[in-house]
C-alpha cells in the first residue's frame, strides 16, 4: 500500500444462463398463461426499479383458483438447483410469487415497494419450472408490476442477464502490487 493510493474493489461475476428465453421477458404469450379461467391483462411501458419504463403491469380478475398467471419452462431435473428471480411491485392487495420447484413463495404487498424476489429449490424430475403469480384467496384479484424474470440452474440467484453471461475475469499485475 502506497501513501496517497487507495484500494479499489472490483466485482467479478461468474457466468450464467437465464433459461427464460428473451421472447418471454415481456410476460405475454409464449410460455405465459392465465390459469383457472382468470382474466389477465398485461400492459408494457411501466416504470421499472431503475428509472426506465421497461416493466409490465399485470392485472387479473376472476378465476377458480388462487393461481392466476404463470410462465412455464419445462420439467425440473432431479437434483438440479433452480434459482428463480423477478422484480415485483404490488399495487393493491397481496401478490404471492410462487415456485413449484421446492414449493417456495414470497408474499409482496404495496408497502414493500420494489422487491427482487428470489426463490431457490431443487428439482425432483416431476414438477415444472415455473414462476407463478397467486392470490391469497380464490376470489382475490391481482394488480402488480414485474420486471426482469430469470431462472438459473444454480443454488443462488446472480445478477440479471437476458440470455447467457460469460464468466468475467480479473487480471492482477504481479509486480509487487499486492500486500499480503
Amino acid at each position: 500500500f502506497e501513501p496517497g493510493k487507495f484500494a479499489q474493489a472490483q466485482k467479478v461475476e461468474e457466468g450464467t444462463t437465464n433459461i427464460i428465453p428473451v421472447t418471454d421477458h415481456d410476460f405475454q404469450g409464449g410460455a405465459w398463461s392465465a390459469y383457472g379461467s382468470a382474466t389477465v391483462t398485461v400492459t408494457g411501458g411501466q416504470a421499472d426499479p431503475f428509472g426506465g419504463s421497461n416493466a409490465y403491469r399485470i392485472q387479473t380478475s376472476g378465476g377458480t383458483d388462487v393461481l392466476k398467471y404463470y410462465g412455464s419452462w419445462g420439467t425440473s431435473v432431479s437434483g438440479t438447483s433452480y434459482a428463480h428471480s423477478v422484480w415485483v411491485k404490488c399495487l393493491t392487495g397481496t401478490v404471492r410469487v410462487f415456485s413449484l420447484v421446492g414449493q417456495f413463495y414470497r408474499d409482496i404487498t404495496p408497502t414493500d415497494g420494489w422487491v427482487r424476489v428470489q426463490l431457490v429449490g431443487t428439482g425432483d424430475g416431476v414438477v415444472m419450472i415455473q414462476i407463478q403469480f397467486r392470490t391469497l384467496n380464490v376470489g382475490d384479484s391481482l394488480d402488480f408490476i414485474v420486471y426482469r424474470p430469470q431462472i438459473e440452474t444454480k443454488a443462488y440467484a446472480t445478477s440479471w442477464t437476458d440470455s447467457t453471461r460469460s464468466p468475467e475475469t480479473l487480471t492482477i499485475p504481479t509486480a509487487g502490487v499486492l500486500n499480503p
